[in-house]
């Protein structure tokens, strides 16, 4: 396989603070697109999308100079960048993520979202979100392990249990795969394009490794989740649980990580096509 474990792993770090309030459904209904644009918005999950075109465009940069088979000059980084800004332009990310929870969220499941983010629970749970996706990655690892160490074994079981359904891993986890997948896609098209499977088939030979990528993330992202809800009491937290638990919240978590995966996927499999274009040698005159 093109990609490993450890490949996924690199690339999930710069993805853990993407986390924000994922949250979940099993949908049944549509609402406007507009109604879904306000939940976004409202969630925190617009100030993510907004923050992915430079994320993933760096990221993916430096997956492909760490592929040996891929020689690139320093001309084709100028205009891979200019392909990255296409692939990944925020309005683009934008309105196939609110296309995509439109189609999946019920009216009343938005109602009721939107009610509790308007909450007094709700809002304190945004703003030390909001606040993590600026900190330190390291510093709130290392500041939430130390805080791991000295809680109560009930506290800390709470909070796992608010990580893992809020479904946060497997997000990253879907976002490292798509990154480690698309790279070692371009850089074997580029050298050998006839002996390549194609973008999807490989995704499917990564998804082998998911399970282990999960709770591999999990084991890291528990101390940050740690470190975020600091300030959050157990009383806050168990409200944020039983929302995450509630059907609206499985709805929005589904619709979220469908919407991303899928967004995600499909401009990284554009930007590597691109690069496959890039690296193909002209035609012979005759």
């Amino acid at each position: 396989m093109l990609c490993s474990l450890n490949q996924f792993r690199r690339f999930s770090r710069f993805a853990v603070f993407f986390v924000g309030s994922i949250i979940s459904f099993t949908a049944t209904g549509q609402i406007e697109r507009s109604t879904a644009e306000a939940l976004l918005q409202q969630s925190g999950n617009l100030a993510q999308i907004d923050g992915l075109p430079a994320q993933f465009r760096a990221n993916f940069e430096q997956a492909l100079r760490e592929q040996r088979d891929l020689p690139i000059t320093s001309e084709e980084v100028r205009k891979f960048a200019a392909m990255g800004d296409t692939a990944f332009e925020s309005s683009k990310l934008r309105a196939s993520i609110i296309d995509a929870v439109s189609k999946r969220i019920s009216s009343a499941d938005a109602t009721a979202l939107r009610g509790w983010y308007n909450s007094a629970a709700g809002l304190k749970m945004l703003a030390l979100e909001a606040a993590a996706t600026s900190a330190d990655h390291a510093a709130a690892v290392r500041r939430g392990t130390a805080l791991l160490e000295r809680m109560p074994k009930e506290q800390a079981a709470q909070l796992r249990t608010l990580m893992e359904a809020s479904r946060a891993p497997e997000f990253v986890a879907n976002l490292s795969i798509n990154l480690a997948v698309a790279a070692a896609h371009a850089a074997a098209s580029a050298t050998s394009p006839r002996d390549v499977p194609a973008f999807a088939s490989l995704r499917e030979g990564a998804a082998r490794e998911r399970e282990k990528l999960v709770q591999s993330i999990g084991d890291v992202m528990i101390a940050v989740y740690a470190n975020t809800y600091d300030r959050a009491s157990e009383a806050e937290i168990a409200q944020y649980l039983a929302l995450l638990q509630s059907t609206p919240g499985r709805a929005f978590s589904d619709a979220l990580i469908v919407a991303f995966d899928r967004t995600i996927a499909t401009s990284l499999n554009e930007l590597s096509a691109a690069l496959v274009e890039l690296k193909r040698p002209p035609p012979r005159r005759r």
